[in-house]
């Protein structure tokens, strides 16, 4: 197990725990080590995504966090070693500035379920997907 707060839900952990282990599944496949990936977190500012960017500069590698602030508390990243980007998924120009990768772990969703604007969430949730999947590819 990664982390260990008893205040996690099960599901998150699960989540979380699975996501890490595809990760270096995929390393190993690929004859990476940990220390040498360098890892995009989109909404890496949230709660999820801060978490996720702990535990990969705690194995060692290189964060990259992209964020633009809207939800997240920017003290969930002042631990963090790695760069910094305030920036939306919908600016599909911020993608061509990025620096290039090893892995993308994508966070960076609206998930209030208080949101009256169903446009801005697809907005934010398809598109912002569709532009990382387009800088992934």
């Amino acid at each position: 197990m990664f982390l260990n707060f008893e205040f996690w839900s099960f599901e998150f952990l699960t989540c979380l725990e699975f996501g890490l282990w595809c990760l270096e599944f995929l390393f190993r496949k690929l004859g990476i080590k940990e220390r040498q990936v360098k890892a995009l977190v989109t909404g890496g500012a949230g709660f999820i995504g801060s978490n996720v960017v702990k535990v990969l500069e705690a194995k060692g590698a290189k964060t990259v966090v992209l964020d633009d602030f809207s939800h997240a508390d920017y003290k969930n990243v002042l631990s963090a070693q790695g760069e910094i980007i305030c920036g939306d998924v919908l600016d599909e120009s911020l993608f061509k500035k990025l620096p290039a990768v090893d892995a993308v772990i994508h966070e960076a969703a609206i998930t209030d379920t208080t949101l009256l604007d169903n446009r801005k969430m697809m907005m934010v949730n398809f598109n912002g997907f569709k532009n990382v999947l387009h800088y992934c590819l």
